[in-house]
């Protein structure tokens, strides 16, 4: 409890220090990442074959990350600007692929949002997924990745889990929703709701740590001590708020 309380106070004091806060945003409000040289700016592409981790730093808008067609990862993003130095910059490094949202050394500018579609071939698995934001949504659609993570401050976190082995989500007030194939997953919100959808015969064991929050319980799940506890309890969520709730429900039978 205390590490979100913290953690909600310094994501305030970056958002009113920054205008909005970023892995890179740096002192008076400019972005920053190492290595900037190695990148390049625009859309681009590779063979997935290539990529086996994926790091993204988004400021605002929306990032999506779905299946899509073709043996490539390709990343587009939407935006009327034209500025080299403003459009988002890449690299592929040692199976990395890194995205940033602007060209490092630019300032940080005012309601400037952009939207990231980021497309992988259907079955492609990642060793590593890393999304970090700031007011930006993300939504992850199919995804297979032994580790995924998100990291916001305002926007909300959509992850539906092809098959993930570990999954960390942290908001300071944006929604989390959770669906899908995992096997352990650590959700962390100041007041953001967390909602966790589980498959009908996955067995789960669901613990929540917060201040004011609350749980909500459409499953048959009962209580076992601070936890809820569902068949074998294989499946494991670990929920931390302030005054977030959380709910915890069962995938619908089309």
């Amino acid at each position: 409890m205390i590490k979100t309380v913290k953690k909600y106070a310094a994501l305030c004091v970056a958002l009113i220090g920054c205008a909005v806060f970023a892995s890179g945003c740096g002192v008076g409000g400019t972005y920053r990442y190492d290595d900037a040289s190695r990148y390049q700016a625009g859309n681009g592409s590779f063979d997935a074959e290539q990529v086996l981790e994926l790091s993204v730093d988004w400021i605002a808008g929306e990032v999506i990350l779905r299946e899509g067609e073709g043996d490539e990862i390709t990343f587009t993003e939407t935006t009327d600007e034209t500025d080299e130095d403003y459009l988002m910059h890449y690299c592929l490094e040692r199976g990395e692929l890194q995205i940033r949202f602007q060209n490092s050394g630019t300032k940080i500018r005012n309601h400037f949002q952009k939207t990231l579609v980021i497309e992988y071939p259907a079955g492609h698995a990642f060793r590593d997924v890393e999304i970090d934001t700031a007011s930006a949504d993300v939504s992850v659609s199919g995804l297979t990745a032994t580790e995924f993570s998100a990291d916001t401050a305002s926007g909300e976190v959509d992850l539906q889990c092809g098959s993930v082995s570990d999954v960390s989500v942290d908001t300071a007030s944006g929604n989390i929703a959770l669906r899908g194939a995992f096997a352990k997953a650590e959700c962390d919100t100041a007041s953001g709701r967390i909602t966790v959808t589980f498959p009908q015969s996955v067995g789960f064991r669901a613990t929540l740590k917060t201040a004011s929050g609350k749980v909500s319980n459409s499953t048959e799940a009962t209580l076992d001590g601070r936890a809820y506890v569902a068949g074998n309890g294989q499946v494991i969520l670990e929920a931390e708020s302030a005054s977030g709730n959380l709910v915890l429900q069962r995938e619908t039978l089309s």
